[in-house]
This record gives structure tokens, C-alpha cells and sequence, in this order.
């Protein structure tokens, strides 16, 4: 089974649970309204009356925003109980079942299209790039969403009654003892990301480096990259993770477009 698969039918099974965590649940799928979706919202711009594209829209929680903007939204996910909950909670967009692999749609047909945290499910990013590419209008955009290079070069190791998370190295000015923070940089290895309690998706976890190929093997333009940093109203809900999520972002976006 591709991770594709498994990741749908994980979303297939639990997608009430995972929409009601977004909106009220717990902490780690709340961060993600306090750091993507605001940093995703800023990144768009001004959509009025523009033809956006939502890649694995989910319950369509940025696609309610997008029409709020008086964008024209069409949203595709591979979780038919996704779609079912997107059709009620945004009846004003349209859904539909579909793969980024085969989008239903014609060439040059959208102004814009998103992908929120969904790329790094996939198994083959270039072939859902060039699909993308596809069905956008020349001088379109793409922004997606991904886990931040910052935050995955972290590591973390236990010293007596610290545990600290950083990047490089820290030395002991008594002792004069080293240690170094040694992440793990393999790119396009997998690993298991929280969903619900007891509940995990794989994904990628993919450095900049592989990013930035993959867009350039697809012929689209990077012209911007996001630092998704936790916003101010996180503070309310958590100070301690909006200590530190508005210094290390969790996500980042890539901003790519199509040549005219």
C-alpha cells in the first residue's frame, strides 16, 4: 500500500474526528490555524474573483476563508469523507473527490492553486507537480505547505534536568565538553506524524534542497518561501508553544509559478 493510500483511507475513517480537532481539539492540530493557515491567507493575497484550485482541501477549512476573500474555489481531495464535510461546511465552493495525480480539470484552467500540508504524502511530488502545472493558467501560482527545514534540522538530547532541541553544537565553558546536535539531513525519508491521539499518518520528511529540485525538474519559477511563524493569538491558547513556535516555525510555504 503507497503511503497515498494509507493516509486516505486514515482521513477516510477518522475525518470527523481530525475536523472537529482542527476547529476545538487538541493542541497539535490547533497549531496548525495558529501558524499555516494564517501564514498560507497572507501568502494567497488578494483572490477576489480569482479561480483557486484547493489541493486536498479537507473539511474545507482554508476554503471557507477563500470565500470570504470572493475567491471562485473549487476544492479536490482523495477522502470522500472529506469532501462530504467540505460540501456542508462550504456549500458556496465546489468539491470533489479526486487525486493530484489526474486532476479533473482542463488546462490553463486556474488562477491559483493551494496545497496546504498534503505534498509531503506523496510519493511522487514531481508528478503532482507537473498535474499542477498543468491545470494553471500561464503567470499562475502554486503555494503549498510543508514541514519547515528550520524545524526538522533540529535535534534533541538529554543532559541531567535539561532536554534541550536546537541546531548546531553547545560546549561546556568548565569541562570544555562538546555536544553536537546531529539531525538527521536524509532527505525523502518517512516517518509517522501525529493525526488524533494514538493515530498517525506517514509523510516525508523532506529538506529544502529536495524541494527546490523538484520544482526546477517541473519547469515552474520558486519566487518566494514563507517562514510559517506561530501568530500573536497563539500566545492565548499556549504561551509556552507560542514561545517557541513564533521563533521556529513548524511550517514553511513554496511559492512557485507558471512561465507565461
Amino acid at each position: 500500500m503507497t503511503i497515498e493510500q494509507q493516509v486516505g483511507e486514515t482521513y477516510a475513517t477518522h475525518a470527523q474526528a481530525y475536523n472537529q480537532a482542527r476547529l476545538e481539539g487538541n493542541l497539535r492540530n490547533r497549531v496548525n490555524n495558529f501558524t499555516e493557515l494564517p501564514s498560507m491567507l497572507n501568502v494567497v493575497g488578494n483572490i477576489e474573483h480569482q479561480s483557486l484550485l484547493d489541493i486536498g482541501c479537507g473539511s474545507a477549512i482554508h476554503a471557507q476563508h477563500y470565500v470570504a476573500c470572493n475567491a471562485k474555489v473549487t476544492g479536490i481531495d482523495q477522502s470522500l469523507g472529506m469532501i462530504n464535510i467540505a460540501k456542508q461546511q462550504c456549500p458556496q465552493a465546489s468539491f470533489q473527490q479526486a487525486c493530484i495525480y489526474n486532476l479533473p480539470f482542463e488546462d490553463n484552467t486556474f488562477n491559483i492553486a493551494t496545497a496546504s500540508l498534503m505534498m509531503f504524502h506523496l510519493d511522487d511530488p514531481l508528478k503532482a507537480m507537473l498535474e499542477v502545472k498543468r491545470v494553471l493558467k500561464p503567470g499562475a501560482f502554486f503555494h503549498y505547505s510543508d514541514l519547515s527545514p528550520f524545524y526538522l534540522a533540529r535535534s534533541e538530547q538529554d543532559h541531567d534536568h535539561l532536554a534541550p532541541r536546537a541546531i548546531g553544537h553547545i560546549r561546556n565553558k568548565v569541562t570544555g565538553e562538546l555536544t553536537i546536535f546531529n539531525a538527521d539531513y536524509r532527505e525523502d525519508i518517512t516517518y509517522e506524524v501525529p493525526l488524533l491521539p494514538g493515530i498517525t499518518v506517514p509523510c516525508y520528511r523532506r529538506m529544502f534542497g529536495s524541494h527546490v529540485r523538484t520544482i526546477h525538474e517541473s519547469g515552474l519559477t520558486l519566487i518566494n518561501y514563507t517562514n510559517c511563524f506561530a501568530i500573536e493569538a497563539f500566545k492565548e491558547v499556549n504561551p509556552d508553544a507560542h514561545a517557541i513556535l513564533s521563533k521556529i516555525p513548524p511550517y514553511c510555504i513554496y511559492s512557485v509559478q507558471k512561465s507565461n
